[in-house]
């Protein structure tokens, strides 16, 4: 009888348990076979330019992957078939990810990684040259998904956002977020030239699991205020030596409570706009914020007569400001206008006598907008 409750306490265990199996594999056909079997623990040999497909990791399963210093590209320059990501983590998934690169991945949201409810655990892993069409140029970790992130390097990354102005040109963040170790995220972008590295969506934090030891992460978030959780529970020092913000002339970083803050650096009155300039090494555009106090410019409210302006700095904050009459550039020098967020100016049109210069400055979500009511003579 003994024998018996022995034997069959073998056949449960082997009917229960996930025995893990080792793969080398040093092509795409290799790679996505072994990351077809749960369980799967896989040491790349070669780098590898991956097929038309993101490499998928199923719901319920479990998949290691050391990457053992090479890459995995897609090599994408538009939008790919059949998810252009280069890896995705399905809802319920776990992928352990190590020790290499990840590259040209381009895809709805997250080129690189895109976590859709799974849990994504990285270790000393580079996410670069990837392009999110939604959210997440680098990475997209979604709602209910887990990104626990060691040592890892997110740079070289872009969204376009095509769904709304948000961010996450390295990762966008909508679940939770493990952070230890050296980790760099800095140096990606949106299309519109603003620098967007890891943005924190509304209710996300970065959770601190260990010393942050040299990391460098610039942040941006949905709404400002605290973003991080367990900071004091590693350092006593400002965290301004771990993390910047994306606008770092809007908003300022300090130590609240023992967490870190990202809140409104602007004096009160002040306003932002935006410089943009083309950047021949990195051919792509980028943006410089700076602010105005309140008694470096004039508001524009809309009038039913004439308006004259002189030159200097003016700004439109309504979204719905109108001249009914003329609205005159009266004098030679520079005028700049800045079209805030959400703000709208309608004019019959400007006059700008020789050599008079108008420059247009917007913000952060390009949705200011100006309609010329007649042809203007500028």
């Amino acid at each position: 009888m003994k024998n018996l409750f022995t034997l069959f306490t073998i056949i449960l265990l082997c009917a229960t348990t996930t025995w893990a199996t080792d793969y080398s594999v040093g092509t795409d056909s290799e790679l996505r076979a072994a990351i077809a079997n749960d369980g799967a623990n896989i040491t790349v040999t070669a780098d590898i330019n991956l097929s038309n497909s993101t490499l998928s990791i199923a719901s319920n399963t479990t998949v290691t992957i050391n990457l053992n210093g090479y890459t995995l590209d897609r090599g994408l320059t538009q939008r790919g078939d059949g998810g252009g990501q280069v890896i995705t983590v399905r809802s319920g998934a776990t992928l352990n990810l190590s020790n290499g690169t990840l590259k040209g991945g381009w895809g709805g949201n997250g080129g690189g990684i895109t976590n859709e409810g799974g849990t994504a655990n990285l270790t000393n892993v580079t996410i670069t040259g990837c392009v999110g069409d939604d959210r997440g140029g680098g990475i997209s970790n979604g709602t209910g998904g887990t990104l626990t992130m060691t040592g890892c390097t997110i740079t070289g990354n872009i969204t376009y956002d095509k769904t709304a102005p948000k961010g996450g040109g390295g990762i966008y963040n909508a679940g939770t977020l493990n952070m230890q170790g050296t980790n760099i995220i800095k140096d990606n972008w949106k299309s519109n030239g603003i620098r967007s590295n890891l943005y924190l969506k509304n209710g996300t934090v970065v959770t601190i699991t260990g010393d942050l030891a040299d990391s460098k992460v610039y942040v941006d978030m949905e709404t400002l205020g605290t973003f991080t959780s367990g900071y004091s529970t590693y350092h006593d020092i400002h965290p301004a030596g771990f993390f910047t913000a994306d606008k770092q002339s809007v908003t300022g970083m300090r130590l609240v409570n023992g967490e870190a803050q990202l809140n409104n650096a602007i004096p009160e009155g002040g306003v932002y706009y935006i410089e943009r300039s083309w950047n021949e090494t990195a051919k792509r555009v980028e943006a410089t914020f700076h602010t105005l106090e309140s008694n470096q410019y004039t508001t524009l409210t809309g009038s039913d007569d004439d308006e004259y302006l002189d030159p200097g700095w003016y700004v439109v904050k309504g979204s719905d400001v109108v001249y009914d009459d003329m609205l005159y550039m009266n004098g030679d020098g520079e005028y700049h206008l800045i079209l805030c967020d959400g703000a709208s100016l309608k004019a019959w049109f400007f006059i700008a006598n020789s050599p008079s210069v108008l420059h247009i400055h917007g913000q952060a979500n390009d949705t200011g907008k100006m309609t010329n009511m007649y042809s203007p003579s500028f």
